[in-house]
């Protein structure tokens, strides 16, 4: 019964550890490609949680905001949008935004950051 007990409290720790270091992501932006007049942006449409509408969504930088345009198809895994996805265009600076993914009830459902900012996931090299 000794070995039993071990047995399941190693067993119990090594899924709670799992579950733990591997969450399940529900959004995600997945990529973005800035520059001064534009951006590509690529999201996630997780299965565990789908995005069934962006209508009411909407993406903020440092310095902007600007809601999806209505009726976007989200009908694929990976939802590509660039500023023409936008009802008005999202002002962005080339070398170090921060663009941050809504929800329709102001909830912030992903981000990703750039260039020179605190918390910077990604770091953009300067030419020559």
């Amino acid at each position: 019964m000794k070995h039993f007990t071990k047995a399941l409290l190693i067993t119990i720790i090594v899924i709670s550890a799992n579950l733990f270091a591997n969450p399940i992501i529900i959004f995600h932006i997945n990529e973005i490609i800035p520059d001064s007049a534009s951006f590509t942006i690529e999201i996630i449409n997780n299965k565990y949680s789908p995005i069934d509408s962006l209508n009411g969504w909407y993406l903020t930088s440092l310095s902007d905001t600007a809601y999806f345009k209505d009726n976007l198809s989200t009908d694929d895994t990976f939802l590509v949008f660039t500023q023409d996805s936008l009802k008005k265009p999202l002002s962005l600076n080339s070398e170090n935004d921060i663009i941050t993914l809504w929800n329709s009830d102001n909830y912030q459902v992903g981000s990703i950051s750039y260039g020179k900012v605190k918390g910077s996931n990604i770091g953009i090299p300067k030419a020559g």
